[in-house]
């Protein structure tokens, strides 16, 4: 958001008053395509903000009751939100003139949240894949057990089994006296 004012704020051709607590100097004001690019990385980057924000909701609520595929939607929106700020990143940094300590400040920021951000994408994915194959290997489990009721009840043919009697049966065929 700060970018977006700042770029507005420095619009060529443009007369704003009132430097008291920030001078516009560092904005980049060379190129019309370049700087067009600046604004719209922050714009898009406003737009990806708020669909991580929404997503990291939904994620909060899949952590908490361990649900694997409403995970989905933030791992895929956060990656494609993290390669989209790493290249905005790039171009930032190429196209603006570090003398200014504003912009020499957000590389070293912007460096530190994009590996932050890998990190915490890469901890979110692994556990979405721990959980995928827990949810995996119960269905092998109750498909398993599934199969084995199946069977025993295709090969019994009374409720006590095959033995009149057994130490662990809960019926009983013994006669009641």
């Amino acid at each position: 958001v700060f970018d977006v004012y700042c770029y507005s704020m420095a619009a060529p051709g443009s007369t704003h008053y009132g430097f008291y607590l920030l001078s516009y100097e560092f904005v980049y004001v060379g190129s019309k395509h370049v700087r067009n690019t600046l604004v719209m990385f922050a714009i898009f980057s406003i737009l990806g903000g708020v669909i991580v924000f929404v997503t990291s909701i939904m994620l909060i609520v899949a952590l908490r009751k361990e649900y694997e595929k409403k995970m989905l939607p933030w791992i895929v929106s956060f990656g494609i939100f993290t390669i989209f700020r790493f290249l905005a990143y790039l171009f930032f940094s190429i196209v603006n003139d570090r003398i200014f300590a504003y912009n020499s400040l957000m590389i070293v920021i912007w460096t530190i949240c994009i590996i932050v951000s890998i990190y915490g994408w890469v901890v979110v994915y692994s556990l979405y894949i721990e959980l995928s194959d827990l949810t995996r290997l119960e269905d092998l489990a109750h498909l398993r057990i599934g199969t084995m009721q199946s069977l025993n009840a295709s090969t019994t043919h009374s409720l006590a089994g095959s033995r009149p009697t057994t130490p662990h049966s809960t019926v009983s065929t013994m006669p009641v006296n």
